[in-house]
């Protein structure tokens, strides 16, 4: 297979490594000088100024882009290659967010389309490479380019999770939950504690393994289960004091707190280790409806 890149950005350039680090070369795309040197550094990777000599060079195109480019991008591609010049060749688009129907002007030339979603950060372009294996993709598309996905999921040691093209967005709505909201709980917490008087990387170092262990249980035992703490415990004390501390030095966080607390009370009624009347002063407290 001759793999394509359109994008030398994170993913595009993660991509590119991790397909070099199994023996497979690629060819790469960008209109950004600084990111055509980066790319010209990648083992077995090939920098084209040209698109259409990238298309015609390549069985599988990724299209590694911002979201917001995936459409000018595909457009592009189809003005810039000949009739039929799409025609066999497999068009992935990377995003979370988007289904495949973003590369619809590609599907009416000819090409096969779809979305190929890796589940996982990429922060840098240099070191990220190594998340690319023995990850779960998200998928939905074609079936052609489902076969090829396939092919370069199995290459990179993944899993294929098929994903239905109008469940995109909640699909992405659970990925930014559990990534970037995460990154939101943390810091919040490092508030907390520094207004505890513990200094914030301290703080944070401390209780990295408290995270882990919860995330190791969580993948264990699933999220009912896994849960722990004083919501679990039906110990209204203990949130009316965290409640009062925040109100007192920490006020823009108190919405935050009571929002995620409520969801935890039906957790953990769901759980069975708290009964009814549990629930109900829990959320008085927390300033949900009964």
């Amino acid at each position: 297979m001759r793999t394509g890149i359109i994008g030398a950005g994170r993913v595009g350039c993660s991509l590119a490594f991790a397909l070099s680090e199994k023996g497979l070369p690629s060819g790469m795309y960008s209109k950004n000088p600084a990111s055509v040197e980066f790319a010209a550094q990648i083992p077995c990777c090939s920098v084209f100024n040209d698109l259409a000599r990238l298309v015609e060079s390549s069985d599988t195109v990724f299209i590694t882009v911002p979201d917001s480019s995936i459409r000018t991008v595909a457009c592009s591609i189809v003005q810039a290659c000949k009739i039929n010049g799409l025609s066999g060749r497999v068009f992935l688009h990377c995003s979370g967010a988007l289904s495949s129907e973003a590369l619809e002007c590609i599907r009416s030339a000819g090409g096969w389309t779809g979305s190929l979603h890796p589940i996982q950060t990429f922060p840098d372009r240099k070191t990220s490479w190594e998340n690319m294996f023995g990850i779960y993709f998200g998928f939905e598309g074609s079936i052609e380019a489902e076969a090829a996905s396939k092919e370069i999921v199995d290459l990179l040691d993944g899993t294929i999770l098929m994903v239905d093209e109008g469940a995109k967005s909640l699909y992405h709505a659970a990925a930014c939950v559990l990534s970037n909201y995460m990154a939101t709980l943390s810091h919040t917490a490092a508030r907390m504690l520094e207004c505890a008087g513990i200094e914030r990387e301290t703080g944070i170092k401390a209780f990295a393994p408290l995270l882990q262990s919860t995330l190791e249980n969580i993948n264990k035992l699933g999220s009912v289960k896994a849960l722990t703490g004083p919501i679990s415990r039906g110990d209204s004390g203990t949130i009316s004091a965290h409640l009062e501390a925040l109100e007192r030095q920490l006020p823009d966080e108190l919405n935050l707190y009571k929002s995620l607390g409520r969801a935890t009370v039906l957790l953990a009624l769901e759980k069975g280790t708290i009964n009814g009347e549990m629930a109900l002063e829990l959320m008085r407290l927390l300033g949900g409806s009964d």
